[in-house]
């Protein structure tokens, strides 16, 4: 969204508040870990009925990550779109900035 750029803009020049990634690194690692399931299941070098329990630790393996990635999305990060520290005198301050958007309708509540 546009708006949520624009926050994450004002914080970082006017505020000098720095971005934090963690939430962004840990969705990625985890997909990054789901391709590698399907990769590994389509070109694992045996035949298909050698590589019958590969195949069949990978789609668990796949639907475990995809668990974990929801609950992780659902439960932890929630609505949450940006995360910042901001330095405050010799204190450091974690803000999390979310917006909600309800279905249909065309207004943001921001938190």
């Amino acid at each position: 969204c546009i708006r949520d750029r624009y926050i994450i803009h004002l914080l970082e020049t006017k505020q000098k508040a720095t971005e934090l990634h963690g939430h962004i690194n840990t969705k990625t690692l985890l997909g990054l870990l789901m391709c590698g399931s399907i990769a590994l299941s389509h070109y694992y070098p045996l035949p298909f009925p050698a590589n019958y329990f590969i195949i069949i630790g990978c789609v668990i393996l796949y639907l475990i990550l995809s668990g974990v990635y929801t609950l992780y999305e659902t439960k932890v990060i929630k609505d949450v779109f940006a995360t910042f520290r901001l330095k405050l005198g010799d204190k450091d301050q974690r803000i999390e900035f979310s917006s909600k958007m309800e279905r249909n309708q065309e207004s943001v509540s921001y938190t």
